[in-house]
């Protein structure tokens, strides 16, 4: 191989040599060696041995690292348990852990699975029977006190006193009968007790003619007629002079 070439240089007028091939393999053997201890030297520093002692950092949340310094020669140390770090005191407070979440409650049921739509739900008891009705009240035969004095005022709105009677004072009580339907018409009237004076009785007898309807019978009342003695009274009443 023809290696040389046409040199001009004012610093260096003579050619310089030309390394030969030799050379070039030789500085890559130098050049592997040099790496290949450079690499083993940086695994040394970079892995500590065992038994050397190593320097721990203890860095505490909010502040600096501390050093902690290791045991004096001659002091065995066992293995102590962790440490937690120390808290500084501007600290944010610790984020509470997350509450469990609760789990729906099942009902016991027959076993078979729920489509989610209540098929499988146990069926409520019917609802309670409602209680019988009260009993209607108890039907009567007897007529109520109320029921006469009504009938009464009928009577005594009519009744005039005879003028002749009054001007002998005469005074009395003569009882009435009276048979009615239930829907209060007269159907029979008989004086069964006399006032004493033939002049009342007749003014009596004289209004029983006249009255032909009475209330209806009470719904409580079991017959569908009834009789009633209605009391007829004549009184004068003389005005006070005192």
């Amino acid at each position: 191989m023809n290696r040389e070439t046409s040199w001009t240089s004012a610093i260096a007028p003579e050619h310089p040599p030309i390394p030969k091939d030799w050379h070039w393999m030789a500085g890559l053997g130098v050049a592997a060696l040099i790496l290949v201890a450079t690499a083993l030297g940086f695994a040394e520093r970079a892995i500590p041995d065992a038994g050397e002692d190593v320097e721990a950092m203890v860095v505490s949340l909010g502040g600096g690292a501390r050093t902690l310094e290791p045991p004096p020669p001659g002091v065995e140390t066992t293995d102590q348990p962790s440490v937690p770090a120390e808290r500084a005191e501007d600290a944010p407070p610790p984020t509470a852990p997350p509450q469990p979440r609760a789990l729906p409650s099942f009902s016991a049921s027959d076993g078979r699975p729920s489509s989610g739509t209540g098929a499988g739900r146990i069926p409520s008891p019917p609802p309670a029977a409602r209680p019988p009705p009260p009993p209607p009240p108890a039907r009567t035969t007897q007529l109520s006190r109320r029921f006469i004095d009504i009938s009464q005022r009928a009577y005594m709105g009519r009744i005039v006193y005879p003028r002749d009677a009054l001007s002998r004072q005469q005074q009395g009580t003569g009882i009435l009968r009276v048979v009615i339907d239930r829907s209060g018409r007269v159907v029979e009237w008989q004086l069964v007790q006399s006032t004493g004076h033939r002049r009342l009785d007749a003014e009596i007898e004289r209004v029983a003619r006249e009255v032909r309807q009475l209330d209806p019978l009470p719904s409580d009342y079991a017959g569908n007629r009834a009789e009633a003695r209605i009391p007829i009274i004549f009184f004068i009443e003389y005005p006070d002079d005192g």
